[in-house]
């Protein structure tokens, strides 16, 4: 065999070993990426009583690689808590992650899979037609003792029907003047022993007597804008 053939076939050895160990070295130094985390979309989900929400996960894998779940998942529903007087509140499809509200409270919302699980929390909210904020006005003074109550109502889907419930622990109450909130002024909290929402002023918080909005929000209500009047006094 001449020196010239000889040399060819030791090189294309030669060549043929680099692309094995370069194969098996790409196997073992570089195994397969895994599941590293898992975030739920909606975030943070409002879902109307009677309604569904067809939940999302997506998982990022450990070199940062992001693709929606569709199999595999297993759902499930913790935590949760009932503000009317169904404690059902929701279920949720184990496998497919569609969430069914049933009765107003929160819940956690969980999926797993491949030993990693993701969360958040949700709210199911009443359809709400109307609400009246109870009185329609208060007067309090910035000493962050003076207290001004209020109760809210509102007129909720129930089935083909309506009927009137009480939403005071339910709803935000939230300071505006001309159209833009007002923060640090006033403070609103439920009390359940009264079931009001007690609104103080912070100490100092006005120097003159001042007349503001205070706006009702509540997740299921699409409606006009309800709100009472609020005089803070110095």
């Amino acid at each position: 065999m001449s020196s010239g053939k000889y040399k060819l076939r030791v090189a294309g050895a030669f060549a043929a070993l680099a692309t094995l160990a370069l194969a098996i070295s790409c196997t073992g130094f570089f195994p397969k990426s895994t599941l590293s985390t898992i975030t739920l979309q909606p975030p943070t989900p409002q879902v109307a009583v009677g309604t569904t929400l067809a939940m999302q996960a997506w998982g990022t894998d450990s070199v940062n690689n992001r693709t929606q779940l569709t199999t595999n998942v297993a759902w499930q529903l913790t935590n949760i808590s009932a503000t009317g007087s169904d404690p059902t509140v929701a279920t949720i499809d184990p496998n497919s992650g569609l969430l069914t509200a049933v009765s107003p409270g929160t819940l956690t919302i969980q999926a797993s899979s491949q030993g990693i699980t993701g969360t958040t929390t949700g709210t199911i909210v009443q359809i709400v037609n109307s609400m009246t904020i109870t009185p329609s006005s208060g007067t309090i003074t910035a000493d962050s003792t003076s207290t001004a109550s209020f109760q809210i109502s509102g007129v909720v889907q129930v089935g083909s029907g309506t009927q009137t419930e009480d939403l005071t622990s339910a709803v935000t109450l939230t300071l505006f003047q001309n159209g833009a909130i007002v923060p640090n002024v006033v403070t609103c909290v439920f009390t359940s022993s009264t079931d009001t929402q007690d609104c103080t002023a912070a100490t100092g918080s006005v120097l003159t007597t001042t007349v503001y909005s205070l706006v009702v929000t509540y997740g299921g209500y699409t409606g006009p804008q309800v709100a009472a009047t609020l005089t803070v006094n110095p």
